[in-house]
């Protein structure tokens, strides 16, 4: 990713532009973790690239303010612009971004050749997958999801909608 747009989401990040509760009743994060939210940014142009608008989940170390771990290059996407300024990023709604992306009581509706999956706790990625209760959440596909986090990021996530999961500590 551009040098342009990680100077301009990590300084949305520590102005406060892109909200994260780190604390309270609506946390969703806790300082010193990891946590993934998607953004759009109006990249302005460069001498390399024109102006374009970007779609992208980041990786932010929560904290007051939240700042930016890493972005997931290989689930950006360019968008319209629509009603972005030049140089302004955006949170977007994680179901937005990534529907078919969930975590918690999830089912998957029958795509294609592929049957449906009655409801179950876990993580449901791909085609037909969507909540099955309130008790789920959207997912960003891409970043700290390694099995080799401890716990990784989904068991987090998961752990969050769903505590009495096997999974949860």
């Amino acid at each position: 990713m551009n040098r342009t747009l990680t100077s301009i989401i990590a300084l949305a990040l520590a102005g406060g532009g892109i909200a994260i509760a780190s604390s309270g009743p609506d946390a969703e994060c806790t300082p010193g973790t990891q946590f993934m939210v998607v953004v759009d940014a109006h990249v302005p142009a460069t001498d390399e690239a024109p102006a374009r608008c970007l779609r992208v989940p980041v990786v932010t170390e929560c904290g007051d303010p939240p700042s930016l771990a890493w972005t997931i290059d290989s689930e950006a996407r360019e968008i319209p612009c629509g009603t972005l300024a030049e140089g302004e990023v955006r949170r977007v709604p994680v179901a937005e971004a990534f529907p078919e992306s969930v975590v918690g009581e999830v089912e998957r509706v029958a795509v294609g050749d592929e049957p449906a999956v009655a409801p179950y706790v876990g993580v449901c990625q791909g085609p037909g997958c969507r909540c099955a209760s309130e008790r789920c959440e959207a997912l960003p596909i891409g970043g700290p999801n390694s099995t080799a986090d401890s716990p990784p990021y989904f068991v987090r996530r998961l752990c969050r909608v769903t505590p009495e999961a096997p999974e949860c500590p």
